[in-house]
């Protein structure tokens, strides 16, 4: 217990293990924590009371990471060559969670993930759209549950997955990079995620809509149809890109 400073345990032939029940095992503003053959267990989780998590464990499948954390937190980093399970009360941010046997791809190793009274955010990486080429969370397969949100309309968090995605929350705003996994299972009450097309578009972000019982059918109240070969949709003059408007007006 260090209070309002860092503490770093390291093992570097072993492994980091719970003993003293469900007492906190470190409480401070930053926890450093490095080990061979896991940290935590199923069975008995590493207690934690930080606003930071810095936690690698460097085995190739050598054990997993178990944390629980109170208050709300940062994901520096928790990375292991296996699975990671982290639960926490309230809200987290991400920044790197890896769970990948090679550490540079996605060849196994599963995250489990529970936030029992809060919402998940990503990290700003700064203005711009840069931030959807660097994965929140790496694994092969992620269950997830989420009391509130799931990112943000501006911010999705970035998922990197090769087969299985299980994902309760309220809302959840997802992108998936290099394309979704095997099975996505996303029972949110909301869903938003951006279209893969983002990046063609200049500084504009695609937003797809799951169910059309999520739009309000107000915003078409301004459309006129028409028929050509198929059926269109005329959008009003406002809401036509310059280079289209000589032809429009000549309409």
């Amino acid at each position: 217990n260090s209070g309002t400073d860092s503490i770093s345990v390291e093992s570097r032939n072993g492994a980091i293990i719970d003993a003293n029940g469900n007492a906190d095992n470190f409480i401070a503003q930053l926890v450093n924590l490095r080990a061979l053959t896991g940290i935590g267990s199923f069975a008995d989780s590493i207690e934690t009371r930080t606003a930071e998590l810095d936690v690698i464990n460097t085995g190739i499948n050598q054990g997993i990471i178990d944390i629980r954390n109170t208050g709300d937190v940062l994901l520096t980093k928790l990375i292991n060559a296996g699975d990671i399970n982290f639960n926490n009360d309230t809200n987290v941010t991400l920044d790197t969670v890896v769970a990948d046997f090679s550490q540079g791809g996605v060849n196994g190793g599963d995250f489990f993930f529970n936030v029992e009274s809060g919402s998940v955010l990503g990290v700003n990486r700064g203005p711009g759209v840069e931030f959807l080429t660097i994965p929140d969370i790496t694994a092969d397969s992620a269950s997830i549950t989420v009391s509130g949100s799931f990112g943000e309309f501006e911010r999705p968090i970035v998922l990197k997955l090769r087969s299985n995605l299980l994902l309760l929350s309220t809302i959840s705003s997802r992108f998936f990079l290099d394309g979704p996994p095997t099975t996505v299972r996303d029972n949110s009450a909301i869903q938003l995620s951006i279209s893969d097309s983002l990046n063609s578009v200049s500084g504009q972000q695609l937003i797809e809509v799951e169910s059309l019982a999520d739009v309000n059918r107000a915003i078409f109240t301004d459309l006129r149809n028409y028929d050509m070969e198929e059926i269109s949709v005329r959008l009003p003059r406002d809401q036509i890109f310059e280079d289209e408007l000589q032809d429009y007006d000549a309409q």
